[in-house]
């Protein structure tokens, strides 16, 4: 069985058959799938690729030019084994990869999020008591010097903490598992307008 007939009649969406050459199949639209998903373009500026498929044991490069990937997409080909038209398909592929990358993204973020705001919470509330000249004053029972709890950084950590949390909120742990709601904005600006209200 020679290559033009390797995977027997290939259709466009309008019915039509596929013109011979390289045929496509589920595997190539699935190895044009993985390109996307590792973040490469279908149109390299040399004017092709490859794309690996296994064949009797062994792996088959099949050489994509970027011409005959644009005729698959302009001609409206069909991927004969699940009679999806190729534009469709890798429509769906780059707004899955988006989506991905966006929640890696946003995942990301709400780590650092979470570190920053421990470590703001840990930052010690408790100020020494000063005198006029700016010396420590000592409590004449105990020895030790007065503390008091500065309740303006006491304050900035409970509304950076709950600020925080609720832009980036939406991600809730769940046994180990993240329930996915996109979170709203999250901006200095933000902030700073949260307060005034």
């Amino acid at each position: 069985m020679n290559k033009s007939s390797q995977f027997g009649s290939v259709f466009k969406e309008n019915g039509k058959a596929q013109r011979r050459g390289v045929k496509l199949s589920l595997n190539i639209a699935n190895a044009l799938r993985e390109r996307i998903f590792r973040g490469k373009t279908l149109y390299p500026k040399q004017g092709f690729f490859h794309v690996y498929l296994p064949s009797k044991g062994a792996v088959n490069p099949i050489k994509i030019s970027n011409g005959t990937l644009s005729t698959w997409i302009t001609r409206a080909n069909v991927i004969p084994e699940i009679g999806t038209p190729l534009r469709a398909f890798l429509a769906t592929a780059r707004e899955e990869y988006r989506i991905e990358k966006n929640d890696k993204k946003i995942h990301m973020l709400l780590e650092e999020a979470e570190i920053k705001i421990s470590e703001m919470l840990k930052i010690n509330t408790k100020i020494p008591l000063t005198d006029k000249n700016g010396n420590g004053v000592i409590d004449k029972e105990t020895g030790e010097y007065i503390y008091y709890e500065d309740a303006q950084l006491l304050n900035v950590q409970l509304n950076l903490a709950k600020f925080v949390l609720d832009r980036l909120g939406g991600f809730k742990r769940s046994n180990k598992h993240f329930k996915k709601e996109y979170p709203k904005i999250f901006s200095l600006s933000d902030l700073r307008d949260s307060k005034k209200k």
